[in-house]
């Protein structure tokens, strides 16, 4: 790995921060996919998620922005399992990164399929803000054309027990209580909005956007 970053490349970005907040003032975060599926990232350059991110958070930092990064980083060249791919990289990574980090990741490990357990990553990085992320979207059950209720899915990972570091640790209570004062956490939910005049083109497919709201608000929620 090298010793020193190239400084351009730091510069770059504190300039396209200051640009887009001269555009946008209430601009308030990169969300950034990196390493995963064939695109770019810090680890084409033999550099960590938590050098790229920490370099992204500098540039933010002076509009009090924040840099959320995905940790989907599956590649297929390499011979890891798939599962395990998100974990190698990120848990030995925990308490490296800035203060205006927050770790994003999916409520599953490979993807949003109809069943899977949840990501190995809640629990094992306890000194980093955690945010999960959740399909809205039913791609893998049925996309817009079945009725699903997600909110019982949902349900089933906040209450997964991690056992980190120990027995009765939910992955809601990984979301619920920061990592430090003031620390980052949350709920993201990737949408199924489109063109219809209710956005979603059916009052079922509201009902887990609702459900999405209120488990989002209080995950230790009921999703009935």
């Amino acid at each position: 790995m090298p010793k020193t970053a190239d400084p351009q490349v730091a510069a770059w970005w504190t300039a396209k921060a200051d640009e887009i907040h001269a555009r946008i003032p209430d601009f308030g975060m990169f969300l950034i996919k990196a390493n995963s599926e064939g695109q770019p990232g810090p680890g084409d350059y033999q550099r960590s998620h938590a050098a790229g991110a920490n370099m992204l958070a500098a540039a933010i930092r002076p509009h009090d922005g924040i840099v959320m990064w995905r940790v989907f980083v599956y590649a297929s060249e390499k011979p890891e399992d798939r599962v395990r791919q998100t974990y190698s990289e990120f848990a030995p990574l925990d308490g490296k990164f800035a203060g205006n980090f927050i770790v994003q990741v999916k409520n599953r490990p490979i993807d949003f399929e109809p069943r899977e357990p949840f990501h190995p990553s809640f629990g094992a990085m306890p000194r980093t803000p955690p945010r999960m992320e959740v399909h809205i979207a039913k791609e893998f059950r049925g996309s817009a054309t079945h009725l699903v209720y997600l909110g019982t899915v949902w349900q089933e990972i906040l209450r997964s027990d991690t056992y980190r570091p120990r027995k009765g640790k939910t992955v809601a209570d990984v979301l619920d209580r920061p990592v430090r004062p003031g620390a980052l956490r949350g709920i993201a939910g990737v949408s199924n909005i489109g063109t219809d005049r209710n956005w979603s083109g059916s009052q079922f497919d509201q009902a887990n956007w609702y459900a999405f709201g209120r488990l989002a608000w209080n995950s230790h929620g009921d999703a009935r």
